[in-house]
């Protein structure tokens, strides 16, 4: 998350930045050990509530590699890119 915030800074200023979560928010990030590498895409009209990333940890398997959690960060952000290997 901290690369990602330093990477897309523009004349020092982040255009990212990620922090804890307050009371006040109505749109948040909640990222959890699921099932796979997944999170949707941005959030359309009126929409409220938590923006599920799932980076799956395992001993047989994975997410947790810097590319791929950033793949999936920037998803939840609203950019759309099928992962290329």
């Amino acid at each position: 998350m901290r690369a990602m915030e330093s990477l897309t800074a523009v004349n020092g200023t982040q255009c990212i930045r990620f922090r804890e979560k307050n009371a006040s928010d109505t749109i948040f990030i909640t990222i959890f050990n699921g099932s796979g590498c997944y999170a949707p895409v941005g959030s359309w009209g009126n929409y409220v509530g938590v923006r599920g990333v799932s980076l799956l940890d395992s001993p047989t398997a994975t997410c947790m590699i810097t590319g791929t959690v950033q793949h999936e960060l920037n998803h939840v952000l609203g950019q759309f890119a099928p992962q290329t290997d």
